[in-house]
């Protein structure tokens, strides 16, 4: 009943692999690496610190400033009173959260998707024959397809302005271009 070669088992075999396995489960993994190196060494605070024990200490209140604000008061016939209050400025972290992470490895994985799944679909003929172009133009492809994964993940981390040196996501292209010219 369950044939290994029909056509919906193989049809929910790619399905399960492509969707579960490459863009959930791999997707997890590279948005855990990713907040992890964002939160851990590119994020710095407001004054240019980079995110270390020493620089995540609240301010004192003795630094604190005053600043007027307004109250009315329980009666309808009596004027509005002022009070101060007192604010703290601190150097207020906002850390990479893991969604957003994932969000951004979600928009690099589209294009990724259609330049390995429906690009190299229209290609199929001349790439499973056994020639050099099959070759070249297979790992152009695969090749093609993580820069760009690589530089829409660098772009999605570089929109923080929390982030420096987001260049280090840029790295991995570094070893897709050598792998290509070592093939």
């Amino acid at each position: 009943a369950f044939n290994s070669d029909s056509f919906f088992s193989t049809l929910f075999a790619f399905m399960f692999h492509s969707i579960i396995i490459n863009y959930i489960g791999v997707g997890a993994i590279v948005a855990t690496f990713g907040q992890a190196v964002a939160n851990q060494y590119l994020f710095y605070n407001n004054n240019g610190s980079s995110n270390d024990v020493e620089s995540n200490t609240v301010s004192s209140p003795s630094s604190a400033k005053s600043s007027p604000t307004k109250t009315s008061s329980s009666s309808t016939s009596g004027p509005a009173s002022i009070t101060t209050t007192t604010r703290t400025d601190t150097t207020a972290q906002n850390p990479v959260e893991w969604m957003y992470a994932f969000d951004i490895h979600c928009n690099a994985f589209f294009p990724f998707f259609i330049i390995i799944y429906i690009l190299q679909y229209f290609f199929l003929p001349i790439v499973l024959s056994n020639t050099f172009t099959a070759f070249f133009i297979s790992n152009t492809l695969y090749s093609v397809a993580f820069i760009y994964y690589f530089y829409i993940t660098h772009l999605g981390y570089r929109n923080i302005s929390e982030l420096n040196h987001t260049e280090f996501f840029l790295a991995p292209i570094v070893v897709v271009v050598f792998n290509f010219l070592l093939n």
